[in-house]
């Protein structure tokens, strides 16, 4: 066998059971009275990802999302037999990866990973994840489907501009989004005539010019949750020109793209464009906590799509209001990406925890919400433990709301109104989650069709929904093959899912009104007694020959 199975093996006998433990795998010719049973945990440490329309809340499952893993620690990334990887193909919107065995984090040396995320339609986008544990850490990544974006977002496409073979714009360009219903703000990218369009290699856009300008306002929650990168950041130079972390507290961003009639996307201008960003009265200025006046200074930010990290590009100055009643910021550029305006926010590297009262191990993980009072700032996380601590960068004296939602997106908790999540005290927040006689502990084992006498317990995170929605989110982890959850409705279908080595598992199960239960599922033949669910799953061949 690999080396990446666990040296821990259990040999079953039917007279009894011997514990045995070997230091290899390397068996040969075992008796026809034995089976062979492994627990497969080749790592500890695991990161499971889900991908989110921020408009409908459904799991995107239509198309082919790339994965990367960047930052810091990114050689770190495994797959879940610990081979390298770092990039993914996601074909049904759920992933899962490792962090390389033998490597621990901890609160005080944890590790920071950058997932840059691309599909077809959608805006790209990133999301910081921060490892301070062994087990699992789930997450979700929300994305724009351009065609159809979410509330507070508005977008616009112009196909009226043309460039010449040098690339130069053969007339003024002027592309605005209509009015965020929301917010009232638009966006405004201005290109010069006779302004130079060059892609990213240097070759100019020739022909037909296609812009596309999509506004996010500072307030609706679908527009926040869409902010790339999120709101706790390394910045390689801030407005003091030091490389350092902090939080944003946005006023507004928006993306530009241009393409021309040969697919080209532009990246550089000569001379420099002009973009334009509104700001609705009355949203608040965290460093006056006084709504936004001409004359305040909001840092303008770029982003760079291919490492997903933004770069301070100078103060923006706030000018209006205008006849609609808009604020604005304008400043020129000469290249493209996403464009921001944030506030620079201190912080602190430990904050609060609060002690969420009420939640058993058996509840699962939270989806858990905190977002500035003055709008701005937003953060999602799940939380598996009965508490929530809040450490790496945490934003310093700002009010903030947390709310908390069971596996369903059922409120359960909260808000719970924190003035200063840095203040060290530790608050209780009330966890209410109905309790149903739905307890059931779930035995999953892997098996090949050529080797009859190979048991695999696998430890993977699995995601479920219920049948028939269109949101999977994360249930647990299966360690060692076994998984005890509980909460369920009856009667209802539901189904689990799971991924590993290039291949998705799913299976469906009913509780019935009686609270017995039915499974079916692809590669999946399962049986039920009392409370106990017993899958037994086909293994792929291009595992079953490494065994």
């Amino acid at each position: 066998m690999k080396s990446y199975l666990r040296k821990y093996i259990w040999l079953a006998i039917p007279l009894g059971i011997a514990l045995i433990f070997f230091s290899t795998c390397n068996f040969k010719n075992p008796t026809d009275n034995l089976k062979l049973i492994v627990n497969f945990e080749s790592v500890k440490t695991t990161v499971a990802v889900d991908f989110v329309n921020s408009k409908t809340g459904a799991t995107i499952d239509d198309r082919t999302i790339t994965l990367q893993v960047e930052g810091k620690d990114r050689a770190m990334a495994v797959d879940l037999t610990n081979e390298p990887a770092s990039r993914f193909s996601v074909t049904e919107g759920l992933i899962s990866f490792g962090i390389r065995e033998g490597v621990t984090p901890t609160p005080d040396s944890p590790l920071e990973l950058r997932l840059i995320v691309n599909a077809a339609g959608y805006l790209p986008t990133s999301l910081p994840v921060v490892i301070d544990s062994t087990g699992s850490h789930p997450f979700s990544v929300f994305m724009v489907l351009k065609s159809d974006p979410p509330e507070g977002v508005s977008t616009t496409s112009d196909n009226s501009g043309q460039a010449g073979n040098n690339g130069a714009v053969l007339g003024a360009i002027v592309v605005s989004t209509d009015p965020e219903p929301e917010s009232g703000c638009a966006a405004t990218v201005t290109i010069p005539q006779g302004t130079i369009v060059t892609d990213g290699s240097g070759n100019p856009l020739q022909g037909g010019l296609t812009v596309e300008v999509t506004y996010f306002n500072s307030q609706t929650e679908s527009s926040l949750n869409s902010f790339p990168g999120g709101f706790s950041v390394n910045v390689s130079a801030d407005p003091d020109g030091n490389p350092g972390e902090g939080v944003f507290i946005t006023a507004g961003f928006i993306v530009v793209e241009i393409t021309d009639a040969n697919g080209r996307k532009a990246s550089s201008f000569d001379p420099e464009i002009t973009l334009t960003i509104e700001i609705a009265p009355g949203t608040i200025n965290p460093e006056t906590d006084l709504p936004v006046a001409a004359g305040d200074i909001i840092p303008v930010w770029s982003y760079d799509n291919a490492t997903g990290e933004w770069q301070y590009e100078g103060p923006g100055v706030v000018t209006g209001p205008n006849a609609n009643g808009n604020f604005q910021i304008s400043y020129q550029t000469g290249h493209l990406s996403w464009w921001n305006l944030d506030w620079w926010w201190w912080w602190c590297s430990l904050g609060k925890r609060i002690v969420l009262q009420g939640k058993t191990d058996c509840d699962g993980c939270l989806w858990v919400n905190v977002k500035a009072v003055w709008g701005g700032w937003t953060s999602w996380r799940y939380i598996c433990d009965d508490f929530i601590q809040f450490y790496y960068i945490v934003p310093k004296s700002l009010p903030v709301e947390i709310t908390a939602f069971d596996r369903w997106g059922r409120r359960v908790g909260g808000p719970l109104r924190i003035e200063d999540l840095c203040d060290l005290t530790q608050p209780v927040m009330n966890i209410n989650i109905q309790s149903t006689n739905t307890y059931r502990v779930f035995h999953i084992t892997g098996t090949c069709p050529n080797k009859d006498r190979l048991d695999i317990r696998p430890s993977l995170p699995v995601w479920i929904r219920e049948a028939g929605t269109s949101r999977w989110r994360y249930l647990g982890y299966v360690r060692n093959g076994v998984l005890e959850i509980c909460n369920f409705e009856v009667p209802k279908r539901y189904e689990i899912k799971t991924f590993y080595r290039g291949r998705y598992y799913s299976a469906l199960f009913d509780f019935y009104a009686d609270y017995s239960v039915f499974v079916s599922g692809n590669y999946v033949t399962a049986t039920a007694s009392g409370n106990h669910v017993y899958y037994n799953v086909t293994l792929p061949d291009n595992l079953c020959n490494r065994l």
